[in-house]
């Protein structure tokens, strides 16, 4: 089954919680779900946002055109398993890493086979010294096919 999620707002959470608020496609808050077959994109702030202690495993899914593909926040730490994926063109960044924790996103397409493109579109320590680092090699030199 393939689901599409385009970053609508479900909910106008702004007015529940009085403020502006913006768009994940996905919030993975300490929990570890698996997130396979999705379209994620055109999310104003992150396809995949991940909270505290998380151990999402992410497959087969296509991330693009978001503001950030996966954000990692302050408050993560746990053992993704993030590979088979498309996760290309993301405006900012297609992985932000923002916590202290090393992430492991080897095995996806990147939209492109050379490394300083890639490495240009992961925000981790190579930008922010105190960050750990994004491990994207081995990467896919073909993009997923999406069943």
């Amino acid at each position: 089954m393939h689901t599409t999620y385009r970053g609508k707002i479900l909910y106008p959470s702004y007015i529940l919680m009085g403020e502006s608020s913006t768009v994940d496609g996905i919030s993975v808050v300490d929990s570890s779900p698996t997130i396979l077959n999705n379209e994620i994109f055109q999310c104003n702030n992150a396809g995949i946002n991940i909270y505290g202690h998380s151990s999402p495993i992410i497959n087969n899914n296509t991330i693009r055109q978001n503001n950030i593909g996966i954000l990692f926040d302050q408050s993560f730490s746990g053992s993704p398993t993030i590979s088979m994926n498309n996760i290309l063109d993301n405006n900012n960044s297609n992985v932000a890493l923002r916590s202290m924790e090393s992430i492991d996103v080897t095995e996806n397409w990147w939209g492109a086979t050379d490394l300083i493109k890639i490495q240009d579109k992961l925000h981790d320590m190579q930008d922010q010294p105190a960050l750990e680092k994004v491990a994207f090699e081995p990467f896919l030199i073909e993009p997923v096919k999406i069943e």
